[in-house]
């Protein structure tokens, strides 16, 4: 969903820190829903062995927040300008992979 909602940013007057906001409260409501969707009928029958080992959220969480810290410090150093430019860019390279993988398992 997140190179999707890029394609919708890329062209609006909002800033680089406004898309980033909106995106970001974006990805926690579909975070959460995915959660309840896929992860509450899992505890509910019983399937915690399913899931990952604890040492697995002990490192991810950690790595969620030093991810955080990189992408604010790059984000301050770029212009809004740039900021668009890149999106727009990797958005298009998401969407080329996407359209090679399908045509390979087409084929």
């Amino acid at each position: 969903a997140g190179p999707l909602l890029d394609i919708f940013f890329v062209r609006t007057e909002l800033t680089r820190h406004q898309i980033v906001a909106t995106k970001a409260a974006t990805q926690v409501f579909s975070h959460l829903a995915k959660i309840l969707v896929y992860g509450a009928p899992l505890v509910a029958a019983g399937a915690t062995a399913s899931l990952p080992p604890l040492w697995v959220f002990a490192l991810a969480i950690p790595a969620s927040m030093l991810g955080t810290v990189a992408g604010g410090w790059v984000l301050d150093r770029m212009s809004d300008t740039n900021f668009k430019r890149w999106t727009a860019w990797i958005v298009t390279l998401i969407g080329a992979v996407y359209l090679v993988k399908a045509f390979q398992l087409w084929s």
